[in-house]
């Protein structure tokens, strides 16, 4: 029946739509929040968040790109019989590479770059230190953008929803809070509190990685031992 197949396309789409959009809802709730935070910032502190945020978004969507094919090069390769661990740590180790390089070229023309976002001289050297917090970031971002598309291609599609929503909000938002506007670092504390939230989510999404790249290798050296036996 044409109706009941429509039904289950529907139901396997909101299974994995549903997290998706929860995910990226949360990541664009989490810095509209931040910017409600830093209204109380200083002009100059207002235009260093604002323009590294820039940076990092502009950096943020270039990423997405890369660790969606890594997921799809780990996935497309599932049925031989290289570890599921070597494919998936080629691809997050190629994309940090990648992402290592683009912050390189942040930290070698950090001074050329501040100039294209504010023009006063002061204002400027005070963006470096903005831009330079930004470039140590990528790694890890990369890292993670990757690792939460592999797990949704294998299926595994709530638990990176969850650990963003809860490092973003039970995490990050205090910590933005906190260093922000409560210690006066303002544009420095919310990079702070992005970097320890990034490091918080890196952690979490290794560990979920690190015991279902197990899983998926004892299954591969399962079936393996099937084939060899039938042969």
């Amino acid at each position: 029946d044409l109706r009941n197949v429509a039904f289950a396309k529907l139901g396997a789409m909101a299974l994995l739509g549903l997290p998706l959009a929860l995910t990226w809802g949360s990541e664009g709730l989490f810095y509209v929040i931040l910017n409600t935070f830093s209204a109380s910032f200083e002009a100059a502190q207002l235009a260093i968040y604002q323009s590294a945020l820039n940076l990092f978004t502009l950096c943020f969507v270039f990423f997405i790109g890369f660790s969606t094919s890594a997921s799809i090069v780990a996935r497309y390769n599932e049925g031989s019989f290289v570890p599921v661990r070597s494919r998936i740590n080629g691809v997050i180790a190629l994309n940090a590479a990648i992402a290592t390089a683009i912050s390189l070229f942040i930290f070698i023309f950090g001074d050329e770059i501040a100039k294209i976002y504010v023009k006063d001289a002061n204002t400027a050297e005070f963006m470096v230190r903005a831009i330079l917090f930004v470039a140590i970031l990528m790694p890890f971002e990369m890292i993670i953008l990757t690792i939460r598309a592999i797990l949704r291609n294998f299926g595994d599609v709530i638990f990176p929803s969850l650990s963003v929503i809860v490092a973003n909000f039970v995490f990050g938002i205090p910590c933005a809070y906190l260093f922000g506007i409560v210690f006066h670092w303002q544009s420095y504390g919310f990079l702070a509190a992005s970097g320890t939230t990034a490091i918080l989510t890196l952690i979490i999404l290794g560990a979920r990685m690190h015991l279902f790249v197990q899983r998926l290798d004892e299954t591969s050296i399962s079936a393996t031992s099937g084939y060899i036996e039938n042969e």
